[in-house]
């Protein structure tokens, strides 16, 4: 798992990875996966983040999960992005590096993503702490 440097983060960004190469895609490597994916502009950014909960209860996958919350009026992109890209698979990356992978399973109509596949608990957590300390240096 990542482990973020002690300055303020540069970015979080989530994009969709694709299997072919098209212009304005950048080629990646995925946590946990060989090859190499090509990932689309930026779709949600470190603005847009507002919390995460983790869980240790994941059924589907037996293991951990996270929801991360967004602002409300990311609700739409949330719905748009996801309606258009069931199947693909979406990625997390913090200060450049892709830290999540996760497959969209269908359309999203909240302002919620939950983050699950197989990830422990420890590294729910790890990522529950990168975000939650990102979050707080935004404070006053």
């Amino acid at each position: 798992m990542y482990s973020p440097s002690p300055q303020k983060f540069v970015s979080i960004e989530f994009r969709i990875a694709y299997k072919t190469y098209r212009p304005g895609r950048i080629p990646a490597k995925l946590p946990r996966k060989e090859g190499t994916v090509f990932l689309s502009p930026v779709l949600l950014s470190t603005e847009h983040f507002v919390a995460i909960e983790t869980k240790d209860d994941d059924v589907y996958y037996n293991g951990a999960s996270a929801l991360i919350t967004f602002t409300e009026s990311d609700g739409k992109i949330i719905s748009k992005i996801t309606k258009e890209n069931s199947g693909k698979q979406l990625t997390m990356s913090v200060d450049g590096k892709i830290i999540f992978c996760g497959l969209i399973l269908h359309q999203i109509n909240t302002n919620q993503i939950w983050l699950s596949g197989g990830y422990s608990f420890n590294e729910i957590e790890a990522l529950a702490g990168i975000l939650s300390a990102y979050c707080l240096s935004l404070c006053p």
